[in-house]
């Protein structure tokens, strides 16, 4: 029985070949590239051959809409049909308008089998521009079996684009519990932090995924981490309108809101209009002394840029960190006064902060 079906499908292939070729030898412009680009988006590898024998391009450029080309490689709809056009000429280097390349393409969809033979016929798998990974982007789709691919070559699950975010981070925001766990069974950091503080757990939080919020509480993610805005995990699923994420997050001991808004309104009072008595009110009610703007700086840094010799004196005396970095920049409080001034107010900031240990 077998023996017949195959023999139907060889008939069937060669019909198909057969009126493939009589269209390709009818016409004499690019129709049988673009016959080569449909026959690999149906997965048919011998197709594909007789039409790169007929003289098909495998790099032909495809347009559509008149911004957006496809190729037959990056429109392949399995691995068969690519080894044919990688093995005929296709450039597995290729990358089209989109700016991904045929690799990454193939990992953020979890076609593992076209991962596997493009990294074998020589494909790179640095980063892209942006310092993503071949292992964040699977992540990022969920797909487990790809990454475990992956990391079985040699992938750092702890690598960092250049935000800070890392492939956890990634998995966690989609919140796909398998592609969390398979981080984290092989050492991904639970805690890590972006450039502008968000964690794994912020992540999650903020897209309302709460059974993977609840697993990485148990693998360790620390609830009291915040961000550049002074955001913990449960602010972010308190601003989206997750209640049940929050009531998790409350009852698992995280830091209340009210610290939050008493953080801003402290960063407000400090930059914005620079009142000293307000400052000292809110710091009196529990507002951290070490509170940050959106871009990561601390308010003695802010008062530092205003040249406000009298809040920068109250900070200090309130332990405020004189040689804390700023999350963006990666400035200092010391820094900024000497960026942002030099009449007798800046000169008097810098000379606080230096008795006061600024390096």
């Amino acid at each position: 029985m077998a023996g017949i079906v195959n023999k139907k499908r060889i008939i069937i292939i060669l019909g198909v070949a057969m009126v493939v070729s009589a269209i390709a030898v009818a016409y004499k412009d690019d129709t049988t590239s673009k016959l080569l680009v449909k026959a690999s988006q149906r997965g048919l590898p011998t197709v594909a051959l007789i039409l790169i024998k007929l003289g098909a391009d495998p790099n032909f450029n495809y347009y559509q809409g008149g911004t957006v080309f496809f190729t037959p490689l990056s429109e392949t709809a399995d691995a068969d049909t690519a080894r044919v056009l990688i093995e005929n000429g296709a450039d597995v280097n290729g990358i089209p308008l989109d700016g991904i390349s045929y690799l990454f393409s193939a990992a953020s969809r979890g076609e593992s089998d076209k991962v596997e033979l493009f990294i074998e016929k020589g494909a790179p798998v640095d980063p892209d521009e942006e310092g993503n990974t071949l292992l964040m982007y699977a992540a990022s789709g969920g797909h487990a079996d790809t990454m475990q691919l992956l990391i079985a070559r040699g992938l750092d699950v702890n690598a960092r684009g250049n935000d800070g975010g890392t492939a956890l981070m990634g998995s966690s925001y989609y919140g796909n519990i398998e592609s969390i766990k398979l981080l984290l069974d092989h050492g991904a950091d639970v805690n890590a932090v972006s450039n502008s503080g968000d964690t794994a757990l912020m992540n999650a939080a903020k897209a309302g995924h709460i059974e993977a919020v609840r697993f990485l509480i148990s693998m360790g993610a620390d609830i009291t981490l915040r961000q550049s805005r002074g955001y913990a995990a449960v602010d972010f699923a308190k601003e989206e309108g997750h209640n049940n994420v929050v009531d998790l997050l409350v009852k698992s001991g995280t830091v209340p809101s009210y610290q939050v808004e008493l953080n801003h309104m402290l960063v407000n009072a400090v930059y914005e209009d620079e009142n000293l008595e307000k400052a000292s009110k809110l710091l009196d009610r529990g507002a951290d002394v070490n509170s940050q703007d959106y871009f990561g700086r601390s308010i003695l840094m802010l008062a530092a840029m205003n040249g406000d010799h009298r809040i920068v004196i109250e900070l200090l005396r309130r332990g405020a960190d004189v040689n804390a970095k700023s999350g963006r920049e990666n400035m200092d409080a010391l820094q900024y006064a000497k960026r942002y001034g030099n009449d007798e107010n800046y000169k008097k900031v810098v000379l606080l902060l230096k008795d006061a240990g600024a390096k």
